[in-house]
């Protein structure tokens, strides 16, 4: 299986399911967590399923669960994602919507190495 990215210069490539890490990342721009209905914080489920990795994905769902503040998105999105890159922090910033729960797919290198 494969799925379509638009790379910086615009150009449509195939994302191998098999050589990516297909993350799904929420950002939550409302005043309520979507979480506490069902008595939870933030989604506890890990997507990789990777022992390694477990820590750092509940790090990055902490942003989808609790309201991120409207009054400084920016800092609060680089302070919970404090380790990852600069480039997926970015993204996290630029894809935040006040008012809205913003879910977005990363596709990350299984290999660990990002192109």
């Amino acid at each position: 299986m494969s799925a379509k990215a638009t790379s910086r210069s615009g150009l449509k490539q195939k994302i191998s399911k098999k050589d990516n890490w297909i993350i799904r990342v929420e950002l939550n721009g409302t005043d309520l967590n979507p979480y506490h209905r069902l008595g939870l914080t933030q989604n506890p489920f890990p997507q990789t399923g990777k022992d390694e990795w477990k820590m750092a994905e509940l790090q990055m769902q902490k942003l989808g669960g609790d309201p991120i503040p409207a009054d400084r998105p920016a800092e609060y999105i680089s302070e919970v994602l404090a380790g990852f890159s600069p480039e997926f922090i970015q993204k996290c910033i630029e894809n935040y919507r006040p008012g809205r729960i913003v879910k977005f797919e990363v596709f990350w290198p299984k290999n660990g190495v990002a192109d």
